[in-house]
């Protein structure tokens, strides 16, 4: 018996965040991705990436967005935003902006 998710939303459209969208088009796993960024075109880039497989595969939507609300009625989101690290950088020196990053999704937790 297998279940499919009807829709999960990824938050940050990186290399991370697109392999994950990715993955859950190619392995079937939704009906609906939303794949969000708030750069709107990398978001839209990247969808478009995915959607060239769509084709291949049954019936998905990808949807690509920089409003929080398109997220709503999402069965799983996945937090994949970060911030690149400089030269001699490690991931506890930016903790403050992963903090920020993350208070301002807070609203999203029901």
């Amino acid at each position: 018996m297998s279940s499919k998710t009807s829709k999960v939303g990824v938050i940050g459209a990186g290399n991370v965040g697109a392999d994950v969208a990715n993955a859950l088009v190619l392995l079937r796993k939704c009906v609906t991705v939303v794949l969000f960024d708030r750069t709107l075109s990398k978001a839209e880039g990247q969808a478009w990436d995915i959607e060239d497989s769509i084709p291949l595969l049954e019936e998905m939507e990808i949807i690509a967005s920089n409003k929080y609300e398109d997220l709503a009625d999402s069965d799983v989101i996945v937090v994949t935003v970060g911030v690149q690290q400089k030269l001699g950088q490690t991931r506890l020196d930016n903790k403050k902006t992963y903090h920020k990053n993350l208070k301002s999704m807070r609203y999203l937790i029901r």
